[in-house]
């Protein structure tokens, strides 16, 4: 049986959110209130699960994973596409975020987001694989390949 996807609360008042392995768990605390989450990423039902084990792989692309985790955690809408890719994926290492509006957030990534985060970390912020091409060759942002 696989181990629960488990995201301790910010104190107070604390508490512990425990979701499914394949969930992304967001405890998110504002004004003394504990609201907790189990949220399926883009791909995790049971059907993509089966197909990404037989290939390998996430059948969703890195970036879109990372983006809608950005987007669950920050409240705020993210596009990795630009220059430095990497520019606010500091944000998911760190497994918790201060909100603008005060709420602290703190969460556990599934392995789908967290292999997504590995991947994109190995590529490095100057390559930018394409937003449609999901078993594509990454390209080289010009520049990168001249330095």
């Amino acid at each position: 049986m696989a181990v629960k996807n488990v995201c301790d609360c910010a104190q107070p008042p604390g508490g512990r959110v425990s979701c499914e392995p394949h969930q992304m768990a967001l405890c998110i605390v504002q004004d003394g209130r504990a609201e907790y989450q189990c949220l399926n990423p883009p791909g995790s039902t049971p059907m993509a699960r089966l197909l990404g084990a037989l290939v390998g792989r996430s059948l969703v692309e890195p970036r879109k994973l990372i983006e809608w985790a950005l987007v669950c955690v920050t409240g705020m809408e993210y596009r990795l596409a630009g220059v430095d890719p990497l520019r606010d994926v500091h944000i998911l290492v760190q497994r918790s975020y201060l909100r603008p509006g005060g709420a602290l957030v703190t969460f556990a990534l599934p392995a789908s987001i967290s292999n997504a985060l590995d991947s994109l970390v190995r590529l490095g912020p100057k390559v930018v694989p394409p937003l449609d091409a999901m078993f594509g060759t990454p390209r080289v942002e010009r520049g990168a390949a001249e330095a």
